[in-house]
């Protein structure tokens, strides 16, 4: 006789009513993330691609030397993204490392931040207003060298913004300049609309450019240079040697009389000022404001390139002329800060930078 189901044998006990064991969270296995969520960039990652950019965004800043009028003193300032040079002579007032209290000094000059391009033996003052971080990224990123030291300099007061020109400098005469490594040619430099332009005569008409000073900025030597003439200054690049497929194609080097030498420096550097002013206004967004180093009392010290001829053509990246390559080599700066816009128009996903 067949027997009729039960009502348990009709309908057994379903698995999901039956009480698994707890499973620890220790044991638990992670949640898988969805494919389209933003995730984490692996450690070693950021710290070989973003490391430079995120210090930027941050603002974070560290500690650098700054010289004292020369290589036996010096003092730590912590210098950030927008740390300006007018900043880094307030600190270094503060410190009480600088000899007396006025900053417009005529007659021994006042007080300025160089750049000291060790690398090629080459210095400039550095404009109150113009980012110390700009100055960094055009170092050399594998060498050392260049450093910052504070001076006294008879620029001080013509390169303020209350000296600041209406309108680009001109200038122009005949001058030494060495088309290549100890070769020297005498050539007609001219000055204007912010542009330097080389030519055999005075005429013109054979009249190339060499350089704008939208790029390049006028320095001076800092070390004993063989030269036709007393004095020797430089027209330098003031972006990345990455730039140059060769570091000679960064700088232009001419020697002249000193008093011909000193007005062609000041008129190259009022040009660069004036390039700042209209294409940089970010330097100038409160330039009324004055140096704050000038209101720290501080005790007395107790003691304390390029050219027409047929081995060069122009240079890709920046329009100037290009010469033969020499062996100097380049400085990495302390610390290479760079524009913060790196943020602003990318987002990290899974790791990789998107647009």
């Amino acid at each position: 006789m067949t027997r009729n189901p039960s009502h348990d044998d009709r309908n057994p006990p379903s698995s999901r009513n039956i009480r698994s064991p707890i499973t620890p969270v220790s044991a638990r296995s992670p949640p898988t993330a969805r494919k389209d969520w933003p995730t984490s960039v692996p450690t070693s990652s950021a710290n070989n691609v973003y490391k430079e950019e995120a210090l930027t965004a941050a603002d974070i800043t560290e500690e650098h030397r700054v010289f004292i009028e020369n290589r036996q003193r010096f003092c730590l300032v912590k210098i950030g993204a927008s740390t300006r040079a007018r900043d880094v002579l307030a600190l270094v007032a503060a410190k009480n490392e600088l000899h007396g209290t006025s900053s417009d000094d005529r007659s021994e000059g006042g007080w300025m931040v160089y750049e000291m391009a060790n690398d090629f033996g080459m210095e400039r003052p550095i404009r109150d207003y113009e980012m110390i971080a700009d100055i960094f990224a055009s170092w050399n990123q594998d060498m050392r060298l260049n450093t910052l030291m504070v001076k006294k300099t008879s620029l001080r007061a013509p390169l303020s913004f209350k000296n600041m020109p209406s309108s680009s400098p001109t200038h122009e005469g005949m001058i030494y300049w060495e088309g290549k490594k100890g070769k020297w040619s005498k050539r007609h430099l001219r000055l204007r609309e912010h542009c330097l332009f080389l030519s055999k005569k005075d005429s013109g008409k054979d009249e190339t450019l060499l350089c704008s000073l939208s790029n390049f900025d006028a320095y001076t030597m800092s070390r004993v240079y063989r030269s036709p003439k007393p004095f020797t200054f430089a027209l330098r690049s003031t972006d990345n040697l990455s730039m140059f497929e060769n570091p000679s194609d960064s700088f232009h080097i001419f020697s002249c009389d000193k008093s011909e030498g000193e007005i062609w420096t000041q008129k190259v550097m009022l040009a660069r000022s004036y390039v700042l002013l209209k294409e940089r206004t970010i330097l100038f967004q409160n330039p009324q404001q004055p140096p704050p180093y000038t209101h720290i009392m501080t005790p007395p010290a107790s003691g304390g390139r390029a050219a027409p001829s047929r081995s060069m053509g122009a240079h890709k990246s920046t329009g100037t002329l290009r010469r033969p390559a020499t062996s100097d080599g380049r400085p990495r700066p302390p610390l290479a800060l760079r524009s913060s816009h790196f943020f602003q128009n990318y987002t990290i996903r899974r790791g990789v930078p998107v647009s």
